[in-house]
């Protein structure tokens, strides 16, 4: 394992390696910040319930599944 680093500017977790266990957890969806904790909330609100931002979302889950699995021992990729 050599010494490689990767900088992104992103708010969401390209990868994370811990020796060999690798972590990444994709974000599809987005929504502008409110102007009060409440508008937040229901903004979320309406992301969580999208049938269209839950398509995309499983999508680059399934993705990136599928793109460890092709490096990963067989078996070992897990989604939570």
């Amino acid at each position: 394992l050599g010494e490689t680093a990767i900088a992104s500017a992103s708010p969401e977790l390209f990868f994370r390696r811990h020796g060999f266990r690798v972590v990444t957890r994709p974000m599809k969806g987005t929504a502008l910040r409110g102007r009060f904790a409440a508008e937040d909330e229901a903004r979320a609100r309406r992301l969580r319930a999208s049938a269209k931002e839950r398509a995309e979302n499983l999508m680059i889950v399934d993705m990136a599944r599928h793109d460890l699995g092709r490096i990963a021992e067989t078996g070992s990729v897990r989604v939570d």
